[in-house]
């Protein structure tokens, strides 16, 4: 009788560690899908995928607007080596569906061992917020 009343406690404490660890594990996704990923880091993301030649994730990042101009930012880098130097991102304008970013660095492009570098100051991205999310939209 002692062991199945033991085996009972045993399947009891079971259950409850399990109940909690679920209800904690729910917590922790509804915590994380709910946070928001900031208008610049998008277009910091972008950059380094566009350094990379990575178009998918470039895509991932765009409006449909903007998807043709995705690839063809990628296809303008395929015969270069590229790198992202003192990259650093800033809203300077936004609002619940719209946000303007702006980001100082260069993207530095090498072919035949000559480097070009593009201030990434001169471009703004236009991002819109398309189901909860920042995409970019267009640049200028």
């Amino acid at each position: 009788m002692k062991e199945k009343n033991r085996m009972s406690n045993t399947i009891k404490k079971s259950s409850l560690f399990m109940i909690f660890t679920l209800a904690f594990t729910a917590a922790l996704l509804s915590a994380c899908s709910s946070s928001q990923v900031s208008p610049e880091s998008v277009v910091a993301e972008y950059l380094s995928a566009m350094a990379v030649q990575d178009s998918d994730a470039m895509v991932a990042l765009s409006t449909a607007n903007w998807e043709t101009s995705a690839l063809i930012d990628a296809d303008s880098l395929t015969n270069v080596s590229s790198t992202i130097k003192d990259l650093d991102c800033t809203t300077i304008q936004s609002d619940a569906e719209t946000a303007d970013v702006v980001c100082n660095g260069e993207l530095v492009l090498t072919y035949n061992d000559e480097d070009r570098s593009i201030d990434l100051s001169a471009f703004t991205y236009h991002l819109l917020k398309v189901n909860n999310a920042w995409l970019i939209d267009a640049r200028s």
